[in-house]
């Protein structure tokens, strides 16, 4: 027998006995009909509550920061629309929500914890967001350049809740990352800026990293400063008498030029000064500001104000000079004889002259002695009186 005969066959027998048997084919019927009317609610989401399961909320982000938003959907099998949907904010400080349907949008206002519930006909789904404070990270140093040797505070600014500080280092002007031991100091655990005695003038780069709280971004700020010599005031009577000098270092010309800009606003480049001034022969002059460096300061440069020196002609010296002129409008000379420089405003009784017969030099004249030539003018022979501090700059 085929299987087409097998089949009408058994489709003759179960009509016998549904024919038979009215009330058996009765249930079919209707349980065919339930079926199919289950299959089309599924489809059009029709189903009474009660043969729903519990709703659950998938969230774009969990952790944001204020001024952020992130976009809820609520999973509901089986639940129509036609449902009364409702979101809630256990704490509308932190954030305020707007919802249609099974979608929401909930906007960050201040730091903190809230959770959101969602509702659907009794039945309930929570979801917990974290917000931040909006993340930044800044850095300041207490002027954009620093003397060697010396230490200093630097300050970050940044949202304790939602930054954490991961690596604070100096880079050259290569952006290569430095020696901590060259720059900073620990003290009870916190980094301090210690510019070491051994660092080369030049300029560098403080960078501080963090991280955000919200996402694990990185955070990155620099602050660039220049690392000077130090210039030191009234350590001894200066000597125009080479024996007691040593030249002045294209390495160090930054702090000077730093220190004429801040301290009587005079902006020039004393490489110009040296290579391309006007050279002339000098045997006496009267300064302002005279700077040099002596062997007991190490790698310090050292200034004396209101310096008077006079000379013969078996004392001359070369100094190449140039004319420049400070913020106020007064005009200044600076120059230099690869030795010493100096810097005095024109006009005042400051003077470089050529013509006198005799050397001396004189340290705030109207209160130092008069030396003679070639003496050396260091009291203590070599040992340094204490140092007053260096004038603010």
């Amino acid at each position: 027998m085929s299987i087409r005969d097998r089949l009408s066959d058994f489709s003759q027998k179960i009509r016998g006995k549904l024919e038979s048997n009215k009330p058996l084919a009765a249930i079919l019927i209707i349980a065919g009909v339930l079926l199919i009317a289950l299959f089309i609610s599924m489809a059009l989401g029709l189903l009474p509550v009660w043969m729903t399961t519990s709703p659950s909320i998938e969230a774009e982000t969990t952790s944001l920061e204020v001024g952020q938003t992130t976009r809820l959907t609520a999973k509901t099998p089986f639940s129509p629309d036609i449902y009364h949907f409702e979101w809630i904010s256990s704490n509308p400080n932190i954030g305020t929500i707007a919802s249609e349907g099974k979608q929401a949008t909930f906007t960050a206002k201040e730091p903190g914890k809230t959770t959101i519930t969602f509702k659907v006909d009794g039945k309930a789904a929570n979801q917990e967001l974290q917000v931040y404070s909006k993340a930044y990270l800044d850095a300041s140093l207490p002027e954009s350049w620093v003397y060697i040797g010396n230490a200093y505070d630097y300050n970050l600014f940044y949202p304790t809740d939602s930054v954490k500080i991961s690596e604070v280092y100096i880079e050259n002007a290569y952006n290569q990352r430095l020696p901590d031991e060259k720059f900073f100091e620990v003290l009870q655990g916190q980094k301090k800026l210690l510019i070491a005695n051994d660092v080369d003038p030049g300029n560098y780069v403080f960078v501080a990293k963090g991280v955000a709280e919200s996402d694990g971004r990185t955070l990155k700020t620099t602050s660039p400063f220049t690392a000077l010599t130090e210039i030191l005031k009234g350590y001894y009577q200066f000597s125009i008498s080479n024996e007691n000098l040593i030249g002045i270092e294209p390495w160090h010309y930054s702090a000077i030029e730093n220190f004429m800009k801040n301290e009587f606003g005079v902006e020039t480049s004393l490489s110009n000064v040296k290579y391309q001034g006007k050279s002339t022969e000098v045997t006496s002059f009267r300064s302002k500001y005279v700077f040099y460096r002596d062997p007991t300061r190490g790698d310090k440069l050292c200034y004396e104000m209101d310096v008077a020196a006079k000379g013969g002609q078996g004392s001359v010296k070369t100094f190449n000079k140039l004319t420049t002129r400070a913020k106020d409008g007064t005009s200044w000379t600076v120059a230099t004889d690869g030795i010493i420089f100096l810097a005095y405003p024109e006009g005042q009784s400051y003077f470089m002259d050529p013509l006198d017969k005799t050397f001396e030099v004189v340290t705030n004249p109207t209160t130092q002695p008069t030396q003679k030539p070639g003496t050396n003018n260091n009291p203590s022979n070599g040992e340094t009186n204490s140092p007053s501090p260096p004038p603010p700059i």
